[in-house]
């Protein structure tokens, strides 16, 4: 490997120890407020920006356990998964794991996939989930499932008039 090369992975090594310092600062914020969208996306962006770089270095077992780890944060940024403390303890754990891929590869050794947790990963985005709008996108129609979805058509939809109660030219006595 030339002195470029080597020099740049060694920076790599080190901006990734400081984005999961902050992935777990991010993460026990998160628990507090689980409904902040912002912080959700800092963890993804986060994991997503180590798996990259990984690859771009050819770490594939770091850039391969970071994507199953970015699937399950992806979920997550998505709502289609809750965040509760058993996830954040398995994206703690993930986070880690990956620390640990680092440091072996920093130390010239190889690292390995942990498909304990690669297994969990999946388990939380399998799990049913139940059929909520987090609170934070209910405000925001674009995120409302459409129509086809919920078999329920808006009246502009289907052209017909909302029933109403009080009828214009007449009210109620």
């Amino acid at each position: 490997m030339d002195k470029y090369t080597e020099y740049y992975r060694k920076q790599f090594y080190q901006e990734a120890k400081d984005i999961l310092e902050k992935v777990n600062e991010d993460l026990l914020r998160a628990e507090a407020d689980p409904e902040n969208q912002e912080i959700l996306q800092s963890v993804f962006r986060g994991i997503h920006t180590i798996k990259g770089s990984a690859g771009s270095f050819g770490l594939e077992n770091i850039s391969a356990f970071t994507h199953h780890l970015e699937e399950l944060l992806s979920a997550l940024r998505d709502g289609k998964i809750s965040l509760s403390p058993e996830l954040v303890d398995v994206v703690l754990s993930g986070a880690d794991h990956i620390g640990k891929m680092i440091e072996a590869h920093e130390a010239g050794q190889e690292s390995y996939i942990d498909s304990s947790l690669t297994e969990r990963f999946r388990e939380f985005c399998a799990a049913p989930q139940p059929e909520t709008v987090p609170p934070t996108l209910q405000k925001d129609k674009r995120f409302l499932a459409p129509p086809e979805m919920t078999g329920k058509a808006p009246p502009e939809m289907t052209g017909k008039a909302p029933a109403r109660n009080d009828r214009e030219g007449s009210r109620p006595k």
